[in-house]
């Protein structure tokens, strides 16, 4: 029986300490379940890979063994991995439940649902925590793989989590040290094209600057309301994303400050020894490029966004 066929909405598992459970979510790697904990009273989410990812002989044990490692990456800002266990034969992992939502989630839309472009201020209260957090990932020799908007996400306090790097981690490599393409035999993307690094793509040695470039995107994508690298296929953005340059943010926003443009310019370089020597040193620069800033300044570069966005579409 496989993930995909498997009716996981109401059921029960691990001797009935999980129960209640409701589909969330559904993204490449796998499905998404909320559901109750009765022996921690609490709410919690279960990722359950496609079966497709489980068409590979060895996938199940590789998921398992990397899931019960990361259960050691206790950090303020990761989300906890709980659990983990098998239900007639399909891995899952357990996780705490967050219901602040994600930072795709928190993202206004303009006409047709596009995403707006947000305040830039706004970066000041979950930047610098997000990036401390993948510091500490790749301090443990871990490589989050999927840093992007969805995979951000808040508690009821507005604080702020980096999640779904276990299930990615643990599909990617059987070991720490071990590479892998960007797709696998299956011709499945390990990641999402408009994050990827151009080494991950290739196939190259990386490391945790493959994920401040995702976070350099991200950044991107929130100030200008689109991704640096698009086009109609998965395969296309992944050549652009090794062959182009991205349009500089100054280019893209008058007025927005050159220190600030600069430093996302850097954590997209190519080459990873061109970025910033951590994801810290990248939030700062950040940071350090929003001093200065009115409210007033933001809000217009808001509406610049918003006007180069709308243009950009009418001359596709």
């Amino acid at each position: 029986m496989t993930a995909q066929s498997l009716e996981w909405v109401g059921l029960e598992l691990a001797g009935r300490r999980y129960s209640d459970a409701d589909k969330i979510g559904e993204g490449g790697m796998g499905y998404v379940y909320r559901a109750q904990d009765r022996r921690l009273n609490t709410w919690v989410v279960l990722k359950v890979p496609r079966a497709a990812i489980l068409e590979d002989p060895d996938a199940v044990q590789r998921f398992l063994r990397e899931i019960r490692s990361l259960v050691q990456l206790a950090h303020p800002h990761v989300v906890r991995i709980t659990d983990v266990g098998k239900h007639e034969g399909i891995p899952y992992a357990v996780m705490q439940y967050l219901s602040g939502g994600s930072l795709e989630d928190r993202r206004q839309t303009g006409e047709h649902g596009s995403p707006l472009p947000i305040v830039p201020s706004e970066l000041r209260s979950w930047l610098p925590d997000v990036a401390k957090a993948l510091d500490f990932v790749h301090a443990q020799g871990y490589v989050h793989r999927d840093v992007k908007p969805a995979n951000i996400l808040f508690d009821d306090h507005g604080n702020v989590y980096l999640s779904d790097f276990g299930v990615i981690k643990a599909l990617a490599a059987e070991g720490r040290q071990t590479q892998s393409t960007a797709i696998t035999g299956q011709g499945m993307v390990l990641g999402t094209p408009e994050y990827m690094a151009p080494e991950v793509i290739m196939g190259e040695a990386y490391d945790g600057r493959a994920d401040q470039y995702a976070l350099g995107v991200v950044i991107y994508e929130l100030l200008c309301g689109r991704t640096p690298f698009q086009a109609s296929t998965p395969t296309a953005i992944l050549v652009r994303q090794i062959k182009d340059s991205a349009p500089e943010l100054e280019s893209l926003l008058p007025g927005i400050p050159k220190s600030l443009s600069d430093a996302v310019k850097k954590s997209l370089a190519k080459n990873p020894e061109d970025r910033f020597c951590s994801c810290t040193a990248f939030a700062q620069a950040v940071v350090a490029g929003l001093e200065g800033m009115s409210g007033s300044n933001g809000e217009r570069l808001v509406t610049t966004a918003v006007v180069g966005q709308r243009a950009g579409k009418k001359n596709k």
